[in-house]
């Protein structure tokens, strides 16, 4: 779905050149390749939220946690193709991970004896304020 509301910043509002420049850009970033993945960016899912305004080119560039070890590179690779494509002024590419499979969960807070949680902080669970005496959370 294209976005033809005007931008905040007051510039114009998207059109059909920004939909050409955008099928430009993302004609451009299946040059790139991430070495773990048997297809260029584009044809493996990694280009997430490819958007462009006046020129201005965005877009996510998501890899597996293991893909994305190597990818800092592949990042800078597909800024550099997209900036290449005339009438691009401007690129932001943003790297993110996913984790595939469940997350480890948070290790348990510790408990004092008998199962009650710890306070840290005294009395009231306020903390010391830095560089004030030991005790002087619980005066208040």
């Amino acid at each position: 779905m294209t976005d033809t509301t005007a931008p905040q910043d007051g510039g114009p509002s998207q059109t059909a050149s920004d939909d050409a420049l955008k099928a430009r850009v993302r004609d451009a970033l299946t040059d790139v390749r991430h070495p773990q993945l048997a297809d260029d960016i584009v044809a493996s899912g990694a280009v997430q939220g490819l958007v462009t305004r006046g020129g201005r080119v965005g877009f996510t560039l998501e890899f597996s946690a293991e893909a994305a070890k190597s990818a800092e590179p592949v990042r800078i690779a597909a800024e550099k193709a997209a900036a290449a494509v005339p009438g691009v002024t401007g690129v932001t590419a943003v790297l993110t991970t996913h984790h595939d499979g469940a997350r480890a969960s948070a290790p348990p807070k510790p408990a004092a004896p008998g199962g009650l949680p710890l306070n840290p902080g005294g009395p009231g669970g306020k903390q010391p304020a830095k560089g004030a005496p030991q005790g002087a959370a619980a005066q208040s």
